[in-house]
């Protein structure tokens, strides 16, 4: 098995260790409500049962007794919609009915459901995580230090201050999962089963909804690319601003990119200092850098800096124009980059016509795109269609112009909505909330200039902006677990050759375990956050 992967599960499965044996070690709970559902065990029962049945009423709380409940007898109340279907609907699948129908068994099913929660919690973290390993090693092939950056990057995962969230039956892990897993097909361009993975993850949590940018983002790119081909012409608005860097399917560069290395005929490039430093970004032959007429050259592809911090002189491949040849793995991580040459994993006639740039081409790639975004829409239809089938009419939300369920639940019960959570009284849940926002701010900050990672942070932009203004904020603590590009961004820190960035990583790092820690002693208690 691969190091890296190892040393990844030893430090996954005995964190998880830890926190369990704090929740386990907590005396009592403050809220005992759940305790109408889980009624205890047997009094004949043995000790197992008796730890075990201890150890599944110290997790199902909070939202998971909705999800337990919802998988032993569906959803009933119109509340209940909130939480979404997929997730209860899959503990249900998977929970063994050799348990929930054993007559003589020391515990009532509704146990048995919310232990099936919990083993699929911790087995999706641990898959995701192991997900995000081999998503930051193609995103950042690049880099000379991939395989160490990709571990630290993990690591962190495994340490994510969602705590006891992705322990405790909660659909986080796997939707984080999903995510991972269509975000890794999507950048090596397979459409349609990203969009698959990403409609599932529509069913277990309402906001999967926002991957759907990413094949909006696409689908926007390529038909500008289109129209290029078709026209012959560069549209306008990709140059406007020289201070930014263009689409990423345009082979031009803004000016400081142009004038960024000196000496380039030695494969060598001088970066920025500071956040400018890039892991993604190409540098262009002399003549293209200086906006020439040779538009067949093929774009450089430079080795990234250890840190992402352009503190270090960078290796960079020759083109085919300098060499006569370029690497197989280089041409094809150059199409993942660059959707205009679309043709990754296609017939060799299909490479050459790409090549060529031909409509055809671009056309076939659209349709693979709106296929895959096709699936996320479809999802999202179904998912509101349903409930519309068994509550309307009759009730208020049916006659809204987009008939809504999970709208109307999370306003009229959750009181969600735009500025509804900025009361004096909810300042400590913006505590709880505040370190994960400020990271996610950091990483759009850092990132702000890589094109490949556009769509995914336009994602976190949303995500952000909604936590801080419209959802239960201390939330975005687990929300944002599906988010890679906050532990990149830590990842970056860990890693980089300034020890200010470095100390600065271990910072949040120690922010990591302490509050998971501290969340896992909370939560035990059945104390917020929730």
């Amino acid at each position: 098995m691969n190091e890296s992967i190892v040393r990844v599960s030893q430090v996954f499965f005995g964190w998880k260790l830890v926190l369990l044996s704090l929740l386990y070690a907590v005396p009592r709970q403050y809220d005992t409500s759940t305790h109408l559902f889980l009624t205890g065990c047997d009094a004949n029962a043995s000790w197992f049962w008796r730890v075990l049945a201890h150890g599944i009423e110290k997790l199902v709380i909070w939202d998971s007794v909705f999800y337990a409940n919802g998988a032993e007898r569906g959803l009933i109340y119109e509340h209940e919609w909130a939480f979404g279907r997929g997730w209860s609907l899959l503990i249900g699948i998977l929970t063994p009915k050799s348990l929930t129908e054993w007559d003589e068994s020391p515990l009532k099913s509704t146990y048995y459901y919310g232990l099936t929660g919990i083993i699929l919690a911790i087995a999706s973290h641990y898959l995701a995580t192991i997900v995000l390993y081999y998503l930051t090693k193609l995103v950042f092939s690049r880099r000379r230090d991939v395989e160490r950056y990709a571990c630290v990057v993990a690591t962190l995962y495994a340490l994510s201050p969602a705590g006891m969230f992705l322990i405790a039956g909660y659909a986080e892990a796997p939707f984080a999962l999903a995510s991972f897993i269509g975000l890794y097909l999507r950048h090596n361009q397979y459409y349609v089963f990203s969009g698959m993975f990403f409609a599932f993850s529509c069913a277990l949590r309402g906001n999967g909804v926002l991957w759907g940018l990413l094949f909006l983002y696409d689908l926007a790119n390529l038909s500008i690319a289109l129209l290029e081909n078709i026209t012959g012409m560069t549209i306008p608005f990709v140059s406007k601003n020289k201070e930014s860097e263009e689409l990423f399917f345009s082979r031009k560069e803004p000016k400081g990119e142009a004038l960024r290395g000196s000496n380039e005929q030695n494969g060598v490039e001088a970066s920025e200092n500071g956040n400018q430093g890039s892991s993604f970004s190409r540098t262009e032959p002399k003549g293209e850098a200086l906006r020439g007429s040779n538009e067949q050259s093929e774009p450089e592809i430079r080795e990234a800096d250890p840190g992402g911090l352009g503190a270090s002189p960078q290796k960079t491949v020759p083109t085919n124009e300098q060499s006569g040849f370029i690497p197989q793995k280089a041409a094809k991580r150059t199409r993942v980059f660059n959707l205009r040459e679309l043709g990754q994993g296609g017939s060799e006639s299909r490479d050459t016509c790409l090549q060529q740039k031909e409509p055809r081409a671009i056309v076939f790639q659209m349709v693979r795109v709106i296929a895959g975004g096709t699936l996320i829409g479809l999802m999202v239809i179904g998912l509101q269609l349903y409930p519309y089938l068994l509550f309307c009419p009759g009730r208020p939300w049916c006659e809204k112009t987009i008939p809504s369920i999970f709208g109307y639940v999370q306003s009229e019960y959750w009181n969600v909505g735009f500025m509804r959570y900025w009361t004096p009284n909810n300042i400590p849940n913006f505590l709880f909330g505040g370190p994960t926002l400020y990271l996610l701010y950091r990483s759009l900050v850092y990132y702000r200039h890589e094109r490949v990672l556009r769509p995914v942070l336009l994602v976190q932009l949303v995500v952000l902006v909604t936590a801080l203004l419209v959802y239960h904020v201390q939330i975005i603590t687990r929300i944002a677990t599906c988010l890679p590009a906050m532990y990149w961004y830590v990842g970056s820190l860990l890693t980089s050759t300034n020890l200010t960035q470095v100390k600065m990583g271990k910072r949040v790092v120690n922010y990591f375990i302490l509050w998971t820690m501290a969340h896992a002693i909370l939560f035990g208690a059945f104390l917020p956050p929730a």
